[in-house]
């Protein structure tokens, strides 16, 4: 086998489980941080947008795992959840918070209050690819993906009280739809 860069390495993944890619966008953090890019799937999931990030794994150093996202969002609000997620990931870089699955990112409306409080959307919360197949979550045995998702005022809560793993089991258990941005649910 041809020995790739970890960026070629990263994108033929990709491609393997999600197609070419149809577009790229770039964020960047702080002038001294590096560039994160979106590269967005088209016809992934039905009705959604899959994002998949490029340049995460270079803060390896600062959020303890060497790691890239995917996630998959509304078409209809693409933009604003793409910014959300991006300003996530570069606020857990720029505070260098140890990123691994059941990670989450409070505050949403700080990001954009419009959109957090028409939704009583809250947080983003990462873990381990759930609608992929399981060779999807890691790459070359190197870098590990993680899916991301929006969670709500009450599903926070939960998470807070009792954890990521019974948080979890509660979405699975309820066949809760975390691609559902509307979705409105009182948990106990």
């Amino acid at each position: 086998m041809v020995n790739k860069n970890i960026g070629e390495q990263i994108l033929s993944h990709y491609e393997k489980y999600l197609g070419n890619y149809a577009d790229a966008s770039v964020f960047a953090g702080t002038k001294e941080s590096y560039p994160i890019q979106a590269l967005k799937f088209a016809n992934v999931l039905d009705g959604l947008k899959t994002f998949a990030t490029l340049g995460f794994s270079k803060y390896a150093d600062e959020v303890k795992n060497k790691a890239e996202i995917v996630f998959s969002v509304d078409e209809n609000l693409e933009d604003t959840l793409l910014t959300i997620i991006m300003n996530a990931l570069f606020f857990i870089t720029e505070n260098q918070i140890d990123f691994g699955k059941g990670s989450f990112i409070k505050g949403i409306e700080k990001i954009n209050a419009d959109f957090a409080n028409s939704h009583n959307i809250r947080a983003v919360y990462f873990t381990v690819p759930f609608v992929f197949p399981e060779d999807f979550s890691e790459i070359e045995d190197e870098i590990k993906i993680y899916e991301a998702f929006f969670i709500t005022q009450s599903e926070l809560e939960y998470l807070e009280k009792n954890g990521a793993e019974s948080f979890e089991d509660y979405l699975e258990e309820n066949e809760i739809d975390v691609f559902d941005i509307t979705r409105s649910l009182t948990m106990s």
